[in-house]
């Protein structure tokens, strides 16, 4: 992994815990003799927000979908819940999962990347379900002394701690001080009940339980070859007795008869995760070891190619493009983001053919449309370019400028002023670029008919933007 990657990721998630502590410590909280469910959901609801505007949780599409099928295929097998579970992956390197009051499970990156199926990641959401079903982080707090909140930061700090050396020192001061390790820990108790009823969880939605002692296994194996211990283990405490008594529970109760896939792609969503990674040489070398030992590996073909169109090695990333086709040839990633390469490289007519193939399989794939899009537009073909592009317009979010400025282009190809100065008007507003933005909506309502929709929403967005670039009045002095 990148050090200066690994760094500042560390960095943010030290700033954060540290806000997080001191934001708990003085908000106050209900007394410990009357938490109930509701108070978990509402600061499991508080954490969770902030941890979003931190910038540590994944947002890709496909991971977000894929955590929160595997938790809600566990959640399926039958057991009666007393919260809305929500499933997240943290963007940290640190081999842990925890969660929080209400619902909230959190996965890091490091953990996904450790469990080596599908299974085993299954059997870590199973546990931390039951920790949340049976209200054990509740229970630390009705049972602790001191304040609540406090013992709250100090759970949800450990929990955090795992990008490694670095960030374990910048928040100790702020977080370990303000409680024992034991309030840092589940008690054994708490480990054997979520063991179990984790592993009857597992079993009930089809997975092997093997799975979740090799993964404990994996665990230990890892601290042992690293010299490192995985941040779980400080939140999670026992390895040996859960080892052992996981084991016993597969040779008495639940035999590992199960499955270790039932959704499918987790090495995918493994390769997408690595990918997240701005350390493109880091993940060259990676996915180039990797097909050392398995040529033939499409996940790492994959991986290989995305990377090396990054970083600007084109007729490689092609080459590895097509031999991964050529093994999984109705593999969407793969199709679209060869397209995507084509039309990069300048191969219109081919990123066009690969791109409706990627769309016939997946019609609301945005980014496939958005390309598509940009390719026809490219390739001189205006009308075609518009018609795909406004079948994509609902799917296209409020950030997505570029998608836009391409809408806007087509139609200015097409000679429909009203409408590409509009779309002009909405890109440039996208990047912050106010007084352009008002310029486009300016010269938009000169064209658009005055009892069209989108003639009052350039009315509309010309007054907004005015207001915004108004300079704020200073207040007099003081004398």
């Amino acid at each position: 992994m990148n050090r200066a990657y690994h760094t500042s990721n560390s960095g943010n998630i030290a700033i954060f815990i540290v806000f997080l502590v001191l934001f708990i410590l003085f908000t106050p909280v209900c007394s410990p003799a009357s938490f109930t469910i509701e108070d978990e959901r509402k600061i499991g609801a508080e954490f969770h927000e902030r941890l979003m505007r931190s910038g540590l949780i994944i947002q890709n599409d496909r991971v977000k979908d894929y955590i929160n099928r595997l938790g809600r295929h566990l959640l399926s097998s039958g057991q009666k819940v007393p919260f809305d579970f929500r499933f997240f992956v943290v963007r940290s390197q640190g081999i842990n999962a925890f969660a929080t009051p209400g619902g909230y499970v959190y996965v890091n990156m490091g953990l996904i990347n450790l469990a080596e199926n599908e299974g085993q990641l299954a059997s870590v959401l199973a546990h931390e379900i039951a920790h949340v079903n049976n209200r054990h982080i509740a229970a630390m707090i009705e049972k602790s002394q001191k304040v609540n909140a406090a013992t709250m930061a100090a759970i949800i700090a450990g929990a955090l701690l795992g990008g490694g050396g670095d960030m374990t020192a910048a928040v100790a001061g702020f977080s370990l001080a303000t409680a024992s390790m034991a309030q840092l820990k589940y008690s054994r108790e708490h480990e054997e009940e979520s063991d179990r009823l984790g592993l009857g969880m597992l079993v009930a939605a089809g997975y092997s339980s093997q799975g979740a002692l090799d993964f404990l296994r994996n665990m230990r194996r890892h601290e042992y070859f690293s010299n490192n211990t995985p941040s779980y283990f400080l939140t999670h405490p026992g390895i040996e007795d859960r080892i052992r008594y996981t084991d016993g529970l597969i040779q008495t109760i639940y035999p590992p008869a199960g499955k270790e896939e039932i959704l499918g792609n987790f090495r995918r969503i493994k390769t997408i995760l690595t990918l997240e990674s701005p350390d493109n040489l880091g993940n060259q070398r990676y996915f180039s070891a990797n097909l050392q030992n398995n040529p033939n590996s499409v996940d790492d073909l994959y991986g290989l190619a995305i990377v090396q169109e990054r970083i600007g090695l084109l007729a490689q990333s092609l080459g590895n493009f097509q031999q991964a086709l050529a093994l999984a040839p109705d593999d969407i990633d793969i199709i679209r983001d060869m397209g995507v390469s084509m039309f990069k490289t300048g191969k219109y007519q081919d990123a066009i053919q690969l791109l409706i193939r990627s769309i016939s399989i997946d019609i609301n794939d945005l980014q496939a449309i958005s390309f598509l899009g940009r390719a026809y537009l490219s390739a001189g073909q205006y009308q075609r370019s518009l018609e795909t592009l406004l079948k994509g317009k609902d799917l296209a979010s409020d950030k997505d400028d570029v998608f836009y400025f391409t809408l806007a282009s087509a139609y200015g190809q097409l000679k429909r002023q009203g409408e590409s100065h509009y779309y002009f008007g909405i890109s440039f507003r996208m990047r912050n670029n106010i007084r352009t933005s008002i310029h486009h909506f300016r010269e938009s309502i000169k064209y658009l008919p005055k009892n069209s929709d989108l003639f009052q929403n350039a009315q509309k967005e010309i007054e907004t933007l005015q207001e915004l670039e108004k300079p704020k009045r200073k207040e007099p002095a003081q004398r």
